[in-house]
């Protein structure tokens, strides 16, 4: 795509790939969020709901991604 001062399509290329990498960044947040949680027991199969949010953030990402770099 080249630099982004190089033609709109560069500025939209770039501005797509941040967006998506914010993304991945607050994915890794969350995952490690629920690892925590896990490991000091807060996580079981009574109580999945961070589990499940963080599951369904992941596929909202990679989509997004697929979206973005396709």
């Amino acid at each position: 795509a080249g630099p982004p001062q190089a033609s709109a399509y560069a500025s939209v290329a770039w501005t797509l790939a941040g967006f998506h990498a914010v993304h991945v960044a607050i994915g890794v947040l969350i995952n490690g969020f629920v690892w925590a949680r896990s490991k000091h027991a807060h996580l079981d199969a009574q109580r999945p709901l961070e589990a499940r949010i963080a599951a369904a953030y992941g596929f909202y990402t990679a989509g997004q991604g697929a979206i973005a770099w396709a």
